[in-house]
């Protein structure tokens, strides 16, 4: 897994995700203890945050056709200088004065355009720069970055909340998306000319397999959306993630809400809670990197929203220091685990000229249900975040059945040996 960093393009690709999440780490905790701290209402601070995933949802279809036929590297600057623009502003009102929800609500729109840019792109420069077969080891060090950056994010932003303010916390976030585009052109050098084996035309397995799979036409817009309709694991894998999205959106705000009002804890204090999700996270990867290879996806992935439902249940009953730690552990270090079985397999069943139109597809159901997710959230919260945390925790509980039950799916032959686990059986979709 680790030989991936010594390749040059990847490694700046790598580094510049690194610094992509760490900002992305500091922003979730400075931007709602803004708004907190602006508005006092929890449900106006969720409905701004919701704000991020409105631009996403009215660009995702043409920004998925875009990236397909175009240029993945200029669409991932694009997202980078975008993030720049937004976050900087965000920073700049944060330190002049005293922030409108509105104008978070639009800048936060902005950063959602980006995201959803950044995400079409990503995916495939991931499998340009390391082909199919590595792509289960790419996937798990980029959420090692992610790890890194939650555990390392949350303590920084505290720190610099406790101190100097939230606004610049948001101003070191505009920083690592500064260097996040110096990566990316690296990248973009040393990967200049090179081309895997995997991403040439199709062989006749290949081909053959590419006749198999749901009919459409070859760069139609709504293409994505078909696929994921008529590809059976695909579609559940789809839900899936929008399942495991609207817990990490939900939980975040939440933690948040917990930390602040019902343990009255100040922002270094609560910058705890996430950087135990972050060590937490560390371990997942490792862990998945040990055994990966050795059990069965399906069996890994219901294994870890079990354990995603059980540390929410520890948070909704935690009382002390150490329970809250202990569950925000289990929570996101189970999740963590998911979100990287969830995404490397859905890649993996995607054929490769519809990767960027499959990709906003589920992102579009992605970003819907993490806007809801944050208005509800907000909403659950002002009747209680105990009772919240603990629903959602049973929600999770028959989340882990549901997987449970899809049996092991077998690969597509364009997958390689990049899916997580192996599968013994052939498919029962």
């Amino acid at each position: 897994m680790l030989g991936l960093l010594r390749e040059a393009s990847f490694r700046w690709l790598w580094i510049g995700r690194a610094a992509s999440l760490l900002g992305m780490r500091l922003a979730d905790l400075a931007l709602p203890w803004l708004l907190l701290q602006s508005t006092s209402s929890v449900w106006v601070t969720g409905a701004a945050l919701a704000c991020d995933r409105l631009a996403a949802l009215v660009l995702s279809i043409p920004v998925g056709v875009w990236v397909d036929r175009g240029s993945k590297w200029k669409a991932a600057l694009l997202a980078e200088a975008l993030r720049i623009t937004a976050t900087s502003a965000l920073a700049g009102l944060a330190l002049v004065g005293p922030v409108r929800p509105w104008v978070t609500a639009l800048l936060l729109a902005s950063l959602g355009a980006a995201d959803v840019l950044h995400i079409a792109a990503f995916r495939p420069l991931v499998v340009h720069t390391v082909g199919w077969a590595r792509l289960a080891a790419a996937f798990n060090l980029n959420e090692g970055a992610d790890a890194v950056a939650t555990l390392l994010g949350p303590l920084l932003a505290g720190t610099i909340i406790g101190r100097y303010g939230a606004g610049w916390a948001l101003a070191a976030d505009a920083l690592t998306d500064l260097l996040a585009v110096v990566s990316l052109l690296a990248a973009g050098v040393a990967a200049s000319g090179r081309q895997h084996p995997e991403e040439r035309p199709y062989s006749q397995p290949q081909a053959a397999a590419s006749r198999d799979a749901p009919k459409r036409p070859g760069s139609g817009a709504w293409d994505g959306f078909r696929y994921l309709w008529r590809a059976p694991l695909a579609r559940r894998l789809a839900v899936a993630g929008c399942l495991l999205s609207t817990t990490s959106v939900a939980v975040g705000l939440w933690g948040v809400v917990l930390a602040r009002d019902e343990l009255h804890w100040d922002a270094e204090r609560t910058g705890w809670i996430f950087s135990a999700m972050g060590a937490a996270n560390v371990v997942a990867v490792l862990l998945l990197g040990a055994i990966g290879d050795r059990v069965a996806w399906s069996r890994l992935f219901t294994g870890a929203v079990a354990l995603a439902a059980a540390g929410t249940l520890v948070l909704a009953a935690a009382r002390s220091v150490l329970a809250v730690l202990m569950g925000a552990l289990l929570l996101d270090g189970a999740l963590s685990a998911a979100f990287v079985l969830q995404s490397s397999r859905l890649t993996a069943v995607t054929p490769p000229d519809r990767m960027a139109r499959v990709t906003v597809a589920a992102g579009l159901a992605d970003d819907g249900v993490r806007a809801l997710g944050r208005v509800l959230a907000g909403s659950a919260a002002e009747v209680g975040v105990r009772w919240a945390l603990l629903g959602w925790g049973l929600v999770l509980a028959a989340a882990s059945l549901w997987i449970h039950r899809w049996g092991r799916f077998s690969c597509w032959p364009w997958a390689g040996p990049s899916c997580l686990g192996p599968d013994r059986r052939r498919s029962t979709a």
